[in-house]
């Protein structure tokens, strides 16, 4: 018997930690299990093909709503040409609902069901003992033409942590628990179908994050629901990850648990080490309370304030679209409310109404309709249209573009000053849509140009438009080109070397090559009320960007010696 796991993942960066967590669990037992990880760009008979080569039986596969399609495709095409081979599923998307999976694709012999160390490895008993694998708890199968299922035990044996052994993780995302569960029971959520939380041993996680850092991944992600349930527990590890030189680590966790001892602790934390995700989901109560959610907003909001303006954590913040309730005033208005915290990232989602979950069951009382097909997103529902929801889409991809990529903070910050943010990215991408913009991918440099364009349909100052959208150009983009629309007035070849005479201490050892003279006509540094300039800043590439601040007098003289204006 040569057992081996398979994963799907959707890019070649993420690495699948359901394989490494039964692998950890059965290795001892069977030395011979393996894991081989694919891609979804990949085509299937590829991954078919290759894992046919490998002449292994039986097959277990590690199924999300991301990868269910090619991996049910796989496993037909496997069967068809082995078959004798035994294929196991497993993961959310199987286990959701076992019996409508046996019963479509009856290629697939079995399935396991919520954590699947403990049933797998007795799974992998029973067949090497040559008994059929019933009366397995957590297991789902066939027997004779009866689909048959056991309930997973009330309690389990504490599973072992991955990473005993070296991995290929070198740039690649690698992922953690130290904790398993979710206390909350939002009925969106697959986590709600087991409620608790399971606290593994904390010198267990830090020998495991040892190993990890030293792989050399590009992110440690933990997959803890929500990290900072336990207080003490979230500084232990935050603490010992600090003492240590590695990658940028990335944590779920709960704002609203957020103390000041927490605070205060992590604004010693240095910049690209900390990554917070916090799921807000929506402001308003009526909507949380839908889906058995509850937050006070005006606490949450101090809490992620302080976070985002004292301290160095790269700050995501989640909202979803197309919940119970919601209104398209009502998630205008979340908008609005997240945008004024300026995390570093904004990420917009779409509601998926998953099997298994309670919501799932309720779809018709919130006239919820939602795709047959996975990831079975949202379509609309009693409170919001479709239409609307295609208008979000819009949204997404502008913010996506625009917002998220942080090459045009400043234009973004005097426009989102002029309407409100939920409208400014609405009536930009309905401007990128109308011009025939928004199917493409384009350039970065076409990117200021769409800006600066839709601007000018706003009505608003195209010099001040193109004072701010250079700045950021300059920022963000370095030294190529700048877009003919927010070049300005060129500067006299000689404005830079004499400037460098007149200040000799303002970038001292820089060679020419490295530096970018600009003078604006409104102080764009300060661009959601931006006064009338003159301003010159000098841009210095050496290490990144630093920006020098040209001293008034001497940007007059210079103005003066070569006849350059501001308009």
């Amino acid at each position: 018997m040569r057992p081996l796991l398979i994963a799907i993942n959707s890019m070649y960066i993420q690495t699948c930690l359901a394989l490494r967590c039964l692998h950890a669990q059965c290795q001892v037992e069977f030395p011979e299990l393996q894991y081989r990880e694919y891609q979804v760009s990949e085509p299937v008979s590829f991954i078919a093909g290759d894992i046919y080569l490998q002449r292994c039986n039986p097959i277990g596969f590690s199924c999300s709503v991301w990868n269910i399609i090619p991996t049910l495709q796989t496993a037909s095409t496997l069967k068809k040409v082995q078959k004798d081979l035994v294929i196991v599923l497993g993961g959310p998307e199987a286990s959701s609902d076992p019996h409508r999976i046996l019963k479509d694709h009856p290629y697939i012999d079995w399935i396991v069901c919520g954590e699947g160390e403990t049933p797998f490895l007795e799974f992998l008993r029973k067949m090497q003992r040559g008994d059929a694998p019933t009366g397995i708890p957590g297991l789902a199968g066939r027997t004779g033409t009866r689909i048959v299922y056991w309930p997973p035990a009330a309690t389990s044996p504490m599973p072992m942590l991955p990473y005993g052994k070296t991995d290929d993780l070198q740039n690649r995302i690698a992922y953690i628990e130290s904790s398993r569960g979710c206390p909350f029971r939002c009925s969106y959520c697959l986590s709600s179908r087991s409620p608790g939380v399971t606290h593994f041993p904390l010198g267990q996680v830090k020998t495991r994050l040892d190993r990890l850092m030293a792989a050399n991944p590009r992110e440690i992600k933990f997959v803890d629901r929500t990290f900072n349930l336990d207080r003490d527990r979230a500084l232990a590890i935050w603490g010992y990850l600090l003492e240590r030189t590695g990658p940028p680590c990335h944590f779920e966790i709960g704002g609203r648990l957020l103390d000041d001892d927490m605070l205060k602790f992590l604004r010693q934390v240095p910049p690209g080490r900390f990554n917070f995700e916090v799921g807000i989901q929506s402001t308003d109560p009526a909507v949380l309370a839908a889906v058995n959610r509850s937050t006070d907003w005006s606490r949450l909001e101090d809490v992620l304030l302080q976070l985002r303006r004292e301290t160095n954590v790269h700050l995501i913040l989640d909202l979803i679209a197309g919940l119970p309730e919601q209104t398209p005033e009502s998630f205008a208005r979340s908008f609005n409310e997240v945008y004024r915290l300026q995390p570093h990232r904004l990420q917009l989602n779409f509601l998926k109404v998953l099997p298994g979950t309670d919501l799932r069951k309720d779809a018709h009382r919130f006239g919820l309709i939602y795709a047959d097909y996975p990831p079975y997103e949202i379509l609309q529902t009693n409170a919001m249209s479709y239409g609307f929801i295609q208008g979000l889409k819009l949204v997404e991809r502008t913010v996506e573009r625009y917002y998220n990529s942080n090459r045009f903070d400043a234009a973004l910050a005097y426009l989102a000053s002029q309407q409100p943010p939920f409208d400014l990215f609405l009536s930009l991408g309905k401007f990128r849509q109308a011009q025939g913009l928004d199917r493409f991918e384009h350039q970065v440099p076409a990117l200021y140009d769409h800006l600066f364009r839709f601007g000018q349909d706003l009505g608003i100052s195209p010099i001040l438009l193109a004072d701010l959208l250079r700045y950021d150009f300059r920022r963000f983009t370095g030294k190529m080109s700048l877009p003919p629309v927010i070049e300005g007035s060129p500067l006299p070849r000689q404005a830079l070397p004499r400037l460098l005479e007149l200040v000799p201490s303002l970038v001292p050892g820089a060679a020419k090559g490295s530096l970018r003279l600009e003078t604006f006509a409104f102080d764009v540094t300060r661009p959601a009320a931006p006064s009338r300039g003159p301003l010159g800043l000098l841009f210095d590439y050496r290490r990144g960007c630093r920006i020098h601040r040209i001293p008034d007098p001497v940007l007059s003289q210079l103005m003066e010696e070569f006849g350059l204006y501001c308009k």
